[in-house]
């Protein structure tokens, strides 16, 4: 493996997707037209953006257009229930969820597209209504989301599909496990995840073994060996 990489080991109790099982998930969502509406393909684009993106769902499903800036996206929301069981849009929970992340270019163009097909819908048949908050996911009645009715839908899809629904929270975990097999680092996963430190993403989702210890030691080693002066070290060997 390359210099500096270490053996992945993901702890047991953290559901998430292969690469393979995200993969043939979203190829079915692709493909699938919804009864009354194939052409608004919500499921899909909702499961490749917290595939992308590692949002939490009630993060998600509380965004609007307006939170997208290009490439960058501001979460500072949420979906809840209040004690009559309304759906609300409250505050975030912590100070460190508040957080601008930057978005893929395949995201920002899928994104692009939906917007485009939303506004057709809206145009093209009386009964598909827009949101009055301008939200990113809402059902052809301009409605807020649930996710019990995510839940309830994403389970039949994934039984269609021939993959284990593993809860709407898979796809955060997904999200921070691909990345750390893509190579990418702890601060940036943290930071992208909302975390209050790097300690809560390396206990959430790592199991950190003798052999992540020792590649990082090597790492260091290597480091220092190649760029420190060796005037002591050559002359204490010729001793």
């Amino acid at each position: 493996r390359p210099p500096g990489r270490f053996e992945l080991s993901v702890k047991r109790d953290v559901k998430y997707y292969t690469l393979t099982e995200l993969n043939i998930l979203l190829e079915y969502l692709a493909s699938y037209e919804p009864p009354r509406y194939p052409e608004y393909k919500l499921y899909y684009v909702l499961v490749y953006f917290l595939s992308r993106t590692g949002l939490r769902i009630s993060e998600a499903l509380a965004l609007r257009w307006g939170d997208v800036d290009g490439n960058r996206l501001k979460v500072d929301k949420q979906t809840s229930r209040n004690d009559n069981n309304k759906l609300t849009i409250s505050t975030l929970k912590t100070l460190s969820s508040y957080r601008v992340i930057e978005l893929d270019d395949e995201t920002v163009e899928l994104l692009a597209w939906f917007r485009k097909v939303q506004q057709k819908m809206i145009m093209k048949h009386k009964n598909f209504k827009r949101n009055e908050d301008m939200i990113i996911f809402q059902n052809y009645n301009g409605n807020y989301m649930t996710p019990s009715t995510i839940r309830d839908t994403l389970k039949n899809y994934c039984l269609n599909a021939g993959v284990e629904y593993k809860g709407t929270h898979s796809f955060r975990h997904t999200h921070a496990v691909l990345s750390l097999e893509a190579g990418a680092d702890l601060i940036y996963i943290s930071r992208r995840l909302g975390h209050g430190s790097i300690q809560t993403t390396a206990d959430t989702y790592l199991d950190i073994t003798s052999q992540y210890e020792s590649d990082q030691l090597s790492k260091v080693s290597s480091y220092l060996n190649s760029n420190m002066a060796q005037t002591w070290h050559d002359g204490a060997k010729s001793k």
